[in-house]
């Protein structure tokens, strides 16, 4: 009687498959698997390629005198340089004006990070 199947690679001998798998299952298996992990590298790649301006902090809030961290997930473009915010309506009202917000901005995180 075999376990899993046939010539196990060395990530089955660290979570073995149940006894009595026909091959075509761990084939079906292995796609699912392999599909899944490619599919969460591919979400932490896009995740991970946001990187605003002022070190991904919310530029509403330094405009407003305030340092807060942002996932960077709300995010705008101005001039080509991207900018985050930590949410849609710290966005909406810094592009009310986001010429005069984004120096307010920058001073405020040159202060804090001079």
């Amino acid at each position: 009687m075999s376990l899993g199947c046939g010539n196990r690679p060395s990530w089955e001998r660290v979570f073995p498959l149940p006894l009595g798998r026909n091959p075509r299952m761990c084939t079906i298996i292995k796609t699912i698997v392999m599909s899944a992990l490619a599919g969460a590298l591919a979400l932490g790649i896009a995740t991970a390629a946001v990187a605003g301006e002022f070190d991904n902090m919310c530029s509403w809030g330094l405009a407003n005198g305030k340092m807060v961290k942002t996932d960077g997930s709300v995010n705008a473009a101005i001039n080509g340089k991207t900018y985050c915010f930590s949410n849609e309506q710290a966005k909406t009202e810094f592009m009310k004006s986001p010429d005069a917000n984004l120096a307010k901005a920058t001073t405020v995180y040159g202060e804090k990070h001079g």
